[in-house]
């Protein structure tokens, strides 16, 4: 074969070649660029971030809507809920799979936020339970810290995707334009040779022409490929420009995340594993008082410990509690809860959890006032606000304790004591309530001088008082320390300037001589007392078993009491209840007098625990309820009427029965009666109560918890009982205007209520003080002598106006 032949087909198969290669790499790029234009079309950062940002949402608005706020509602709740399960499908499509599956943790996070999804579907038809809200919450929260790691990783996998995509672009160009050269350069060989061949012979310049032909189709090809690849290159730019808009789109939505993040109620921090800072927000710099530029980004647990500034002292005893907190609970599932005590007397709740990466993430909420507002109501639950002594239940319970103690020790006994004033009640009606209330602080303080630190003094109520006393040998011991008690509180009362000789009276009774029980021995205490008060006022008496004149009275009044209620001698008398905005009388409260022929009137509480005792008060509660519903038939139809249940009406379960022929006989709505309710009356069976209570409830009845604040436990009651109003306890009211801590106490119960959308009323309101500052404090109802005394149904409503005052 001949030299030029041989060259001559060497530079076609380069050609060919060049061509084959030049179309090859036309196909690689145009799979680029589809490529590119896909990850542009499906963002994956912008898919993530928006998953991100309606997970954030979903657990705001559930947050806001399980704490009762007015602004969420259920079907906002549900509505942010079919959003974030329409992320989650996108977050599982196809177009995300490479991404997801480039990561074990991305993998985990997509099942995890799947499963939470699925367990929430079967969870939102229960929303209303605050329960089941709170229940989500806690699966969507740790879901919620984690997902803007997911969002922002998809922004680092999308950027390093579209420059390698770009990278391998430009190196198919360069390759492309080689190519080109390539085949420019056969051709002109090719001519060159075709030159020489047509000199030799008119065949060789036939075929070169052919060639030449083919050469011509071949560089127009190839001129429009170029064409076709430098309209490529203006897509590219196109959607270079349409990436850097995205970028642009995604600080912006960063931007919304450091807003967000800062206006956050709780402080918020995340240290990495060498205990340095990655990020906080604002109100955690508020919470130590430090500024944002106090703790730059990187910042570490060392440097803040050696900075001289004391500035930096309490962020450095955050940062121990917080690596401290989670190394101890390692080992642990899920955050871990604890609180902080600072320096400066606060107490910070926190919230924190170990990272993946080992760092630490913590939020914290000062809960300072809370805690005490807490503490104050739950001293309350147990103490007697006017002495802060323990009151009728926790003594009670050291009785019962130290009736159990006395078995152990087999023999050994203590001494209880039931004493009172005599003549208090003069002093309350010539002076007043604060006169009076001063007397019994005093009383109390001199009962605690004379009790030893074994000893326990207790105020049951008014003016009634008792003293357990431990370590009693004999009944010298017992006659020695009433004496010394006498003696205390037979010196003048020294109140207001004025002078007020007052004695008292005790009975006593030796445990386990007198009994064995603590109502036996209360009792047996009580009918010592009787026995002193009726022998001669100012002495004390020991409890005898054959005391019977007491019991040969009780009988008497249970024989009068008995009569009363067939005689016609039960009156019925009305106080006003009104609407502090408007002054209008909205309701009414039915209080029970009886009208005695020889004795006159007789104080309820007086006749109420003797026919509580006899088993009288159920016949006497249907004849007030019956009363009261045809009284309230002939009031304005805008009234309201409330009735008192006594504790045996509620457990015996003849409530709902009395209520039902009362409202059947007297044509009265239901939803103009409320029944009243003492915490005493839900004490024991709970929910032999709560099931009656809801069943009148469903009737439309209203319920009320009446004294609130002076019994047992008072928030588990407004949290389980389905109560539409509170009556806040007189005691509370009276020192209202004098009182800092009273106030605190009033106006954090009615901010409660008002939380648990339920009504507020202030009982035995007596000025316009106590009136101005209860309006000033939200305070809804009202009821006491300054708006109206109770008034026989006869007298009517014109003669209590609110609005005239």
């Amino acid at each position: 074969m001949r030299p030029s032949r041989a060259i001559r087909f060497l530079l076609i198969g380069l050609v060919v070649v060049f061509f084959a290669l030049a179309i090859y790499v036309i196909v690689l790029i145009r799979e680029d660029q589809n490529e590119t234009q896909q990850l542009s079309n499906y963002n994956i950062a912008w898919i993530t971030s928006q998953a991100s940002v309606e997970i954030t949402r979903f657990e705001q608005r559930l947050t806001a809507f399980s704490a009762g706020s007015p602004d969420v509602d259920e079907n906002e709740v549900n509505l942010r809920f079919d959003i974030l399960v329409s992320r989650v499908a996108t977050l599982k499509s196809a177009v995300l799979q490479d991404f997801v599956n480039g990561d074990p943790e991305r993998r985990k996070f997509i099942d995890d936020l799947d499963s939470a999804v699925h367990k929430i579907d079967s969870l939102m038809p229960s929303i209303a339970d605050r329960k089941v809200a709170l229940q989500i919450v806690s699966l969507i929260d740790p879901l919620d810290r984690r997902a803007p790691k997911l969002a922002s990783a998809a922004y680092t996998f999308t950027s390093d995707t579209l420059v390698e995509h770009q990278l391998r672009l430009q190196s198919l160009q360069f390759l492309f334009i080689d190519l080109i050269t390539g085949l420019i350069a056969c051709g002109l060989g090719l001519i060159a040779l075709l030159v020489y061949q047509n000199r030799l012979s008119n065949k060789t310049s036939q075929a070169l022409e052919v060639l030449t032909t083919d050469l011509r189709v071949s560089s127009n090809e190839l001129i429009k490929a170029q064409d076709d690849l430098e309209a490529r290159n203006t897509d590219l730019r196109i959607q270079n420009e349409t990436l850097l808009i995205r970028d642009i789109q995604l600080r912006t939505q960063n931007d919304r995340f450091d807003a967000a993040l800062n206006n956050m109620s709780h402080g918020l921090l995340m240290l990495d594993s060498a205990g340095r800072l990655d990020v906080c927000n604002t109100r955690f710099c508020q919470i130590l008082g430090l500024n944002l530029d106090d703790l730059p980004f990187g910042v570490s647990f060392v440097e803040l410990r050696d900075n001289p500034n004391s500035k930096f002292a309490e962020a450095v005893r955050v940062f121990q509690a917080v690596m401290r907190a989670t190394s101890e609970h390692a080992s642990e599932a899920g955050a871990t809860r604890f609180l902080h005590h600072c320096e400066d007397g606060r107490t910070l709740l926190s919230l924190c959890e170990k990272m993946p990466n080992g760092g630490w993430i913590a939020t914290f909420e000062d809960v300072t006032e809370r805690r005490r507002v807490e503490a104050r109501v739950e001293y309350m639950a147990r103490f007697d606000v006017l002495t802060d002594l323990p009151n009728r239940a926790t003594f009670i319970e050291a009785l019962q304790e130290a009736l159990e103690d006395v078995g152990e020790d087999n023999g050994g006994q203590f001494g209880l004591l039931w004493l009172d004033l005599n003549s208090f009640k003069a002093v309350n009606d010539n002076l007043g309530h604060d006169a009076g209330d001063k007397v019994l602080q005093i009383m109390a303080d001199r009962l605690r001088s004379c009790a030893t630190e074994h000893d326990i003094v207790s105020r049951f109520g008014g003016d009634e008082f008792a003293i357990l006393r431990r370590g009693v040998r004999n009944a010298d011991d017992m006659e020695a320390f009433a004496q010394r008690v006498m003696d205390a509180l037979g010196k003048p009362f020294i109140v207001h300037g004025r002078e007020m000789p007052l004695s008292s009276s005790i009975g006593m009774t030796i445990a386990p001589i007198d009994g064995n029980d603590p109502q036996q021995l209360l009792k047996n205490a009580d009918l010592a007392l009787y026995r002193a008060k009726t022998h001669r006022q100012g002495m004390y008496c020991f409890y005898e078993p054959k005391m019977d004149h007491n019991e040969e009275m009780r009988l008497a009044m249970e024989l009068d009491l008995r009569q009363a209620l067939t005689k016609d001698q039960l009156e019925v008398f009305y106080q006003p209840i009104a609407e502090i905005a408007s002054g209008k009388i909205i309701s009414v409260e039915a209080l029970l007098r009886w009208r005695h022929p020889v004795r006159g009137y007789i104080s309820p509480a007086v006749f109420i625990p003797l026919a509580e005792e006899i088993g009288l008060i159920t016949a006497i509660g249907e004849w007030v309820l019956r009363r009261a519903c045809a009284d309230a038939v002939q009031w304005p139809k805008t009234m309201s009427v409330s009735v008192n249940v006594s504790t045996i009406q509620l457990r015996d379960n003849s409530i709902t029965a009395a209520v039902e022929s009362a409202l059947s006989c007297s044509g009265l709505e239901p939803s103009r009666l409320i029944l009243e309710l003492t915490e005493s009356a839900l004490v024991g069976d709970n929910e032999g109560a709560f099931t009656i209570l809801t069943k009148l409830k469903r009737s439309g009845i209203g319920l009320a918890l009446d004294d609130f604040g002076t019994g047992y436990s008072s928030l588990s009651y407004l949290r389980k009982f389905p109560f539409d109003k509170v009556k806040i306890d007189k005691s509370f009211i009276d020192e209202l205007t004098g009182n800092a801590d009273n106030l605190a106490i009033v106006e954090a119960i009615i901010r409660l209520c008002g939380i648990l959308k339920m009504g507020t009323t202030a009982e035995g309101v007596e000025t316009q003080d106590q009136l101005d500052l209860l309006k000033s404090i939200g305070c809804e109802l009202v009821q006491g002598y300054l708006i109206g005394r109770p008034q026989p149904f006869n007298r009517g409503v014109d003669a209590w106006s609110l609005s005239e005052r």
